[in-house]
């Protein structure tokens, strides 16, 4: 296998990180299927509005999840489907 350069190594360890945090985990697997409000996410997820805005503008500010209007709602999904591959070794490592 080639080696990793130590940008590549940087770049991993930035969005490792980022998508670490366990909300925000949670919020990518919601992600995953379909597009979501923030109302939704609440509902599936348990967690105060503030809590789920809060982690919201983290992965909108890093890239990971966009947000369109539609109506009167605000509809995130992923903007950066690489990250489903971080939600997928988690699944597997849980498999263990």
């Amino acid at each position: 296998m080639k080696e990793l350069t130590w940008k590549t190594i940087q770049q991993a360890s930035k969005m490792l990180k980022l998508v670490g945090h366990p909300v925000r985990l949670r919020i990518i697997e919601a992600l995953e299927q379909k597009s979501q409000t923030v109302s939704n996410l609440i509902k599936r997820i348990g967690l105060p509005q503030a809590v789920i805005s809060k982690h919201l503008k983290i992965l909108r500010e890093n890239g990971v999840v966009n947000s369109d209007v539609q109506k009167q709602f605000r509809v995130y999904h992923i903007a950066y489907p690489n990250v489903l591959n971080i939600l997928n070794c988690v699944r597997q490592h849980g498999k263990k």
